[in-house]
């Protein structure tokens, strides 16, 4: 039986803008038009799997953007940051900030540089990446909710779930 490795959960907290003390702001703005879309996320997804595979795009899920909605209001209104219990593959974000689902893909992306295909190793955390590049998942849901409790009260909770799961113990991505 595969076993699935759970995720170690990253929380980014994004800060650029006036008086940010954060060096690289550069990409925020750019970011934020358009970020909040379905299209948006399904398109980024794709591109980052191109770079590594061709054949294999993920198909935007209504039922998964659902699950992934509905548990995103449930982190929400009780200020928890904590991955749930399912089926499915997932990555979660956290923000102070009111952000879309770009900036969520844009941090889970920047976990490339820590992720050794030749030897299948990751040097620190690389898990919501390689699940977004893992070849035998095939649908995509996202969902975006405002934090209403907890330390990340008005910022944002992006869910993003995938099927079939990905990140089984000792196999490569793709």
């Amino acid at each position: 039986m595969r076993q699935s490795l759970m995720v170690v959960v990253t929380m980014m907290v994004v800060g650029c803008g006036e008086g940010s003390k954060q060096e690289s702001c550069d990409v925020a703005p750019t970011l934020r038009s358009g970020s909040f879309s379905a299209k948006s996320a399904l398109d980024r997804h794709n591109a980052i799997r191109r770079e590594v595979f061709g054949d294999a795009p993920l198909v935007w899920s209504d039922s998964l953007a659902h699950s992934a909605q509905v548990y995103a209001e449930h982190l929400a209104s009780t200020g928890q940051f904590q991955h749930a219990s399912t089926k499915y593959g997932e990555n979660l974000f956290a923000s102070t900030h009111r952000v879309g689902y770009l900036e969520a893909i844009y941090s889970w992306y920047h976990e490339k540089s820590q992720y050794d295909h030749a030897t299948n190793h990751c040097q620190g955390v690389c898990g919501h990446y390689t699940q977004m590049i893992w070849k035998e998942s095939r649908a995509l849901g996202c969902g975006r909710a405002i934090y209403r409790a907890g330390g990340f009260r008005g910022g944002t909770i992006i869910v993003c779930r995938y099927d079939p799961v990905g990140n089984y113990v000792g196999e490569r991505p793709y």
